[in-house]
């Protein structure tokens, strides 16, 4: 398994308070083709029906701190969401020396310090957002596990050259080098105070291994300080930290000759993204803070953000004291979206089962195939659809706790999606369903 996927998931360090669960007492049952028939005697086919008047009782919850350290995106930067209110990311990354023990010359002088970030992308809108790096004043480590709220002492000197420091993202647009038609990757290149060059150059032995560097120089925080953004503006800005065109670049001349020496951003770095949520005076905060009421939406969100929990209390009242094979369990959830909306859903969610502890597990469907399984966004349906159906054959059988579900994005370490799903009492809405294609046998 991939260390994404592993932000992702379903341990023990998610722990939740579950709603309670009403159902409709009005079953709907009808005929329903040849669904899964294969696998019955010719003589139970006849029994094949479908049940789909569940009540769903849905509650959005927060999701607990997800690890970030050393996925294939970082996250940078701050947007105002109209609906979920302020997201914010930084980064904390170590650098490492191109080259031991580096010959700066008889007299170097620095004539600049560029810290360059090579994009992945971006979600939300490019306005100017206000940068600001700082060196990191205590250890951090590659083979330590970071979360997302975990934050690093720092010095207090912003290193980023004062008038550098409001700049526009353009995730798209080559870099055209000066004095020259060569090109780079898009990225962000930030300006840094010679200061840091100097520092850096005359720091003797810690130049002559990476464990001595870092002793010296611990990592940097490079984050964002957008106090002003009104909503529907602002962008987390994704990026490749591992290129190698993501770099710390100490621009420097000795005895007239221009010369260049760089800090790298590798596999071997520590590099993790902080993320905080900030849902103050917005419906999700509402939501959070109560358990009981029905709303017309519910929230997922990326980043350390918000599930959605969906209780099935009855579940076992559709057999009706009979036992029955579950050939389909389609779990609809359709979404509040527009093609005009700049917050796009998320590409993929997932299902998870609830244990006795409160606990995310993985259900079985999800070793199936994808397309099975499903759960990606279905634009033309404006939904997300699952096949649960093994995981409801479970349930049935007593095999697993019957919990409730909980709903959460993939990606969530290194995404800042999020979408609304539309409950049973939204208005003139699409509804969510859980639909069973069962057959009875004796």
């Amino acid at each position: 398994m991939n260390k994404n996927l592993k932000s992702i998931s379903f341990s023990g360090r998610q722990l939740f308070t579950v709603a309670g669960f009403l159902v409709a007492i009005v079953a709907c049952r009808k005929n329903e083709g040849d669904l899964g028939l294969n696998v019955l005697p010719e003589s139970d086919r006849i029994n094949a029906q479908y049940y789909d008047n569940f009540t769903l009782k849905m509650r959005t919850v927060t999701e607990s701190p997800v690890r970030t350290d050393e996925l294939s995106v970082n996250m940078l930067g701050s947007y105002q969401d109209p609906v979920f209110g302020k997201k914010t990311a930084a980064i904390y990354t170590h650098l490492r020396l191109s080259a031991l023990n580096p010959n700066f010359g008889t007299a170097p002088v620095v004539d600049s310090v560029v810290l360059s970030l090579v994009y992945a992308g971006f979600y939300g809108s490019l306005e100017t957002q206000n940068f600001e790096v700082y060196r990191v004043n205590e250890p951090f480590y590659k083979d330590s596990v970071y979360k997302s709220n975990h934050t690093l002492d720092t010095l207090s000197q912003n290193l980023v050259v004062p008038g550098f420091e409001n700049i526009t993202p353009n995730p798209t647009a080559k870099i055209v080098l000066a004095n020259t038609t060569d090109t780079i990757k898009p990225q962000l290149r930030l300006r840094l105070l010679n200061s840091l060059g100097d520092d850096i150059i005359n720091s003797g032995a810690a130049l002559s291994s990476n464990e001595n560097f870092l002793n010296f120089f611990m990592g940097l925080c490079i984050k964002v300080k957008n106090p002003g953004q009104t909503p529907g503006t602002g962008a987390i800005l994704y990026f490749n930290l591992t290129d190698v065109q993501s770099k710390l670049s100490i621009y420097y001349t000795d005895n007239a000759t221009p010369n260049r020496f760089d800090l790298l951003i590798n596999d071997n770095c520590a590099r993790y993204t902080y993320i905080e949520n900030n849902y103050y005076g917005t419906q999700v905060a509402q939501q959070i803070n109560d358990s009981l009421s029905d709303y017309p939406f519910h929230y997922i969100q990326s980043g350390s953000g918000l599930n959605t929990e969906i209780q099935l209390p009855d579940l076992t009242q559709i057999t009706n004291g009979q036992n029955i094979i579950v050939n389909k369990a389609e779990l609809y959830l359709p979404v509040q979206y527009f093609t005009t909306d700049k917050y796009i859903p998320p590409t993929r969610i997932f299902v998870f089962g609830i244990d006795t502890a409160n606990n995310s597990y993985v259900l079985l469907d999800q070793f199936t195939s994808d397309l099975t399984y499903g759960g990606f966004y279905d634009n033309t349906k404006k939904a997300y659809v699952f096949n649960i159906g093994r995981h409801v054959q479970y349930l049935l059988k007593g095999s697993l706790p019957n919990k409730g579900l909980r709903i959460t994005a993939g990606q969530t370490g290194v995404s800042a999606n999020r979408v609304i799903l539309s409950s049973q009492s939204s208005p003139n809405r699409d509804k969510p369903y859980l639909r069973i294609y069962y057959t009875k046998y004796k």
